[in-house]
């Protein structure tokens, strides 16, 4: 548990650049015995909001295969594109009966309503064995957030 909540200690945009602050906290959760492997496609700066977003989704993901998958393995994959964010965390844990995934929790549910607000969505997927929770967020040129206004603020929690 103490190397869980270790593993949980925040990330600052601030002190790393977007994409190295995903690789940096995929590192912290290697203490809690899980491995976990990050692939980066594409390395444009992300907006402010979509960056916060996905360093939740990324700590939520990690923290649900410790608590929940008993997994050995997670991958994490983000891709950046012109106009869209798309993150994937995959998990070699033990899947649910059926491959149905679990039911939302609180930390799932705090993820989607920022996500779609965003434009965006998220998914929670079984398969024969472990999990897959990805996100996709779409953007604009510039950088800018689509499907939502301008004036956009930063989820609850997360600035």
């Amino acid at each position: 548990m103490r190397r869980l909540v270790r593993a949980m200690h925040p990330i600052e945009l601030g002190e790393l650049g977007d994409l190295d602050a995903f690789r940096t906290l995929a590192e912290s959760f290697r203490g809690t015995g899980l491995t976990v492997s990050v692939e980066i496609e594409g390395e444009r700066s992300l907006p402010r909001e979509h960056a916060l977003l996905l360093l939740r989704f990324v700590q939520e993901g990690l923290t649900n295969v410790i608590r929940h998958a008993d997994a050995a393995t997670a991958s994490l994959r983000m891709e950046v594109g012109a106009t869209s964010i798309q993150a994937t965390l995959d998990d070699d844990g033990v899947a649910s009966q059926g491959g149905t995934p679990p039911a939302a929790g609180f930390g799932l549910r705090s993820l989607r309503a920022p996500a779609e607000e965003l434009g965006g969505s998220l998914a929670v997927e079984g398969g024969a064995s472990g999990f897959r929770l990805s996100m996709l967020l779409p953007v604009r040129a510039g950088g800018e957030t689509a499907g939502a206004p301008e004036d956009v603020s930063v989820p609850a929690g997360v600035a």
